[in-house]
């Protein structure tokens, strides 16, 4: 770990070596302060203490099916939940692993390779896959695949999920964006948003505190706010994400919107955008590549990267 200094504050880069991969695809906070760390070589947790503790295939005994990492989400009741690319979706709870898979959940999960995961207000919870999506109550599970997505979900594969504070399931695909409103579908498109969605492929969801949906797509980010779109072109002023392909979105606990993308990070403040990359914060970034960020309520900033992972102290 070592300290660097930029022009808007100090920045703490972590050694790669604490990491079972270098390139960061996901970070979540639980209540506790630990940081959970998903790569491409396995799961790391960082404590509140500094202290490091890596979690893989092989030293989990298969808790973990896969060390290929795509999404994360720690729930109320504490258990952290790992969707993996072609090994499934597994928690972890006070040490103890569970893996759900195709094949151990008679199909109920539709495909082994996990997009994204998130928890509704019942503590049910969404998975998204490439194969559709599916819920998961207990030990019961709706399926969201084949005849039933038919004809109202844009496209089978699922890149996104996000459920609102009214149990509305938002579901971004490789063709546009759906809102699951208990049986009622509402499809959104370039088409008909008036091109405030930039790009019918959704690759991230997240929804603020005040209930605004930050969508991100292959080609910028569109924020819904009531029945409201706002896109954010190139010329949405200095430090815009612009027009590339968006990798995160993340609404903090104020309800600022963050975004990841080639080249760096952006925070949009409601008013204007601050921009962070490679150059701007003196190689505190070690990557153009950004693939997640998380905000914490003291004002730290936690992005991930191709090349590890850095800390932002305000």
């Amino acid at each position: 770990m070592g300290l660097a200094q930029a022009e808007s504050g100090p920045w703490v880069i972590h050694d790669t070596r604490n990491l079972p991969g270098k390139e960061v695809r996901a970070i979540v906070v639980d209540r506790f302060g630990n940081k959970w760390i998903g790569t491409n070589g396995g799961l790391a947790r960082l404590t509140l203490g500094g202290n490091w503790m890596a979690f893989t295939r092989q030293s989990t005994k298969g808790g973990l099916k896969s060390d290929s990492i795509t999404c994360m989400m720690v729930d109320v009741n504490d258990a952290v939940w790992i969707g993996t690319d072609g090994g499934g979706l597994s928690t972890l709870k006070d040490g103890v692993w569970r893996t759900y898979d195709k094949e151990g959940t008679a199909g109920g999960l539709p495909d082994n390779r996990i997009t994204a995961v998130a928890a509704g207000p019942t503590r049910e919870i969404w998975v998204g896959t490439h194969n559709g999506f599916a819920r998961l109550v207990g030990n019961g599970w709706t399926t969201y695949s084949g005849n039933r997505i038919a004809g109202t979900l844009p496209n089978r594969s699922v890149t996104a999920l996000a459920v609102d504070a009214n149990g509305d399931v938002w579901i971004g695909t490789i063709a546009g964006l759906a809102r699951l409103s208990r049986s009622d579908w509402t499809l959104f498109s370039r088409e008909n948003t008036g091109g405030y969605l930039p790009h019918n492929s959704i690759t991230s969801i997240s929804i603020s505190p005040k209930g605004r949906k930050w969508v991100g797509t292959m080609a910028g980010v569109a924020m819904l706010s009531g029945k409201t779109w706002t896109g954010f072109p190139d010329s949405s002023g200095p430090g815009s994400p612009g027009s590339g392909r968006i990798f995160h979105v993340h609404s903090d606990w104020k309800g600022d919107g963050w975004v990841s993308y080639k080249g760096g990070a952006a925070h949009w403040d409601g008013q204007a955008w601050s921009n962070f990359s490679k150059v701007s914060t003196h190689g505190a970034l070690a990557s153009f590549y950004v693939y997640c960020m998380v905000a914490e309520e003291n004002g730290s900033v936690w992005f991930g990267t191709r090349e590890g992972m850095s800390q932002f102290i305000p």
